[in-house]
């Protein structure tokens, strides 16, 4: 290591200060919706963000779901579902569905592979993090078992993002690119903000370069962090939607009486042929009381 970028670390204090009422209706200014989606040793993290003009962003929900994620048949995978498609409204009345998700295959690769298939009609895709500076944002991989694997530059937009979460709050309530909108929810408690503000950069030596990478300090968990990340990224694949105030402007309309809409649910997924995976050792959480947790 050769030493520690001077780095202005974010304080959760403030974030959690400036959370907003909104909800549960998707704010007015939001176009599009996008997933990101951590699995851990035994839970689901998810954060639902929505995205506006100039890509100012509102956390929509974050939710955590216990359970056993080693296996798709378990319950857990059931729960992840049934919030992916369940039935959610813009506050003009029009429905609106998760335009994208990633969801992370770092642990429990096979069965995160599982779970994707079959879903890429709805874009929803497993990806993988890594570290360092590239040329790109995402990248497909080629295909694991099935699956098509995207390959997602993580440090790219966690430098975006921390950026992102120092903009100051706008006195006069006017729209502030890339500014990022909280709830006030009991999913949005303390907790939720240590984990946003776990990780910082440092400049680390590797192959005789010095490299600039975000490190999670000992002992720190940062689920929420990484949902976020993935939610963000997830707006650049396959390609970067460019003018997302075009998607804003459909829901800028009158607004429309609401109606039911039954959430579509994915077929049971195809056996799909085992092939050596390695997998890394997942992490261990333990359950608090301030996580939303999202029951059927």
């Amino acid at each position: 290591e050769l030493w520690v970028e001077t780095y202005e670390r974010i304080d959760e204090n403030s974030l959690f200060g400036r959370r907003e009422t909104y909800g549960p209706q998707i704010p007015f200014g939001v176009g599009i919706l996008t997933a990101g989606i951590d699995v851990s040793a035994n839970s689901i993290d998810a954060s639902l963000w929505g995205w506006g003009r100039n890509e100012e962003g509102w956390l929509i929900e974050h939710a955590i779901f216990y359970g056993d994620p080693s296996h798709i048949e378990n319950e857990v995978w059931g729960k992840l579902e049934a919030w992916l498609v369940k039935p959610r409204y813009h506050e003009n009345g029009q429905p609106m569905a998760i335009a994208k998700t990633f969801v992370d295959s770092g642990n429990w690769t096979t069965t995160v592979y599982k779970f994707c298939y079959g879903k890429q009609g709805r874009r929803v895709y497993a990806m993988k993090g890594v570290a360092g500076a590239k040329k790109y944002l995402n990248q497909f991989s080629k295909k694991k078992q099935q699956v098509n694997l995207v390959l997602t530059t993580v440090d790219m937009a966690k430098d975006v993002l921390a950026r992102r979460l120092k903009i100051k709050a706008p006195e006069d309530g006017t729209c502030l690119p890339g500014y990022l909108h909280f709830p006030i929810h009991e999913n949005t408690d303390m907790p939720y903000f240590e984990q946003l503000t776990a990780e910082y950069p440092k400049i680390i030596k590797k192959d005789g370069h010095a490299v600039r990478v975000w490190t999670l300090p000992d002992g720190k968990r940062c689920e929420s962090w990484d949902c976020m990340v993935y939610a963000y990224a997830a707006i650049d694949f396959p390609k970067k939607i460019k003018d997302i105030g075009a998607f804003v402007d459909q829901y800028q309309g009158p607004k429309v009486v609401m109606q039911t809409v039954e959430p579509t649910v994915e077929p049971k997924n195809e056996e799909i042929k085992e092939t050596e995976v390695i997998e890394e050792e997942p992490r261990e959480r333990q359950k608090s009381n301030w996580a939303y947790r999202w029951r059927q």
